[in-house]
């Protein structure tokens, strides 16, 4: 727990430093398959319109292949977790050693093992695509239980930028999330 806590409270520390995102040049040209690298939202001038909504994104149907599918359909290991249980120890691994930072490769890399390599690298990564939505958008909330009703709360949509990291995940694999929201 003692762990936990300082994890939260050197989150908080690195977030009220306001210390401004590296500019990912390094990680321009990497080759892993397993790494999403964001630029960052594009600064827009205000025209003193609303925004407009662009609608749902498309499914990428990253996990609907016959072998990834009835992977995620099983259990793994010995006490039998599922995907999305891996998911959330690999992504509180991540947070605990990459901080708010989380890359989608640190959550492949933890997840392909755990999964014995059931479960190809591109589909893997739509776990880390709904992990790094959490760090970036929940972490203080779900960085104590990734289980807890605020954390999935906050995950539904329930944090200050609205944004469902159960969506994000649906959008890149294809498949529903095993989560509902209210």
């Amino acid at each position: 727990m003692n762990s936990i806590r300082c994890v939260v409270l050197a989150l908080a520390c690195v977030l009220s430093a306001c210390a401004p995102p590296s500019s990912g040049s390094d990680q321009a040209d990497s080759t892993d398959a397993g790494m999403v690298v964001d630029a960052g939202a594009t600064p827009v001038a205000d025209t003193g319109q609303e925004p407009v909504d662009a609608g749902p994104i498309e499914p990428q149907n990253k996990c609907l292949n016959e072998s990834d599918a009835a992977a995620l359909d099983g259990t793994f290991g010995d006490n039998n977790e599922t995907a999305s249980e891996l998911a959330k120890s690999c992504g509180l691994a991540c947070f605990q050693q990459q901080g708010i930072s989380v890359t989608n490769e640190c959550v492949v890399d933890c997840m392909r093992p755990a999964m014995d390599g059931a479960v190809s690298d591109e589909c893997l990564s739509c776990f880390g695509v709904s992990v790094i939505c959490t760090t970036r958008n929940c972490a203080l909330v779900c960085a104590a239980d990734p289980s807890s009703e605020r954390c999935v709360s906050c995950q539904c949509g329930g944090n200050s930028n609205g944004i469902n990291c159960y969506e994000a995940y649906t959008a890149c694999s294809g498949r529903p999330s095993t989560i509902e929201c209210p």
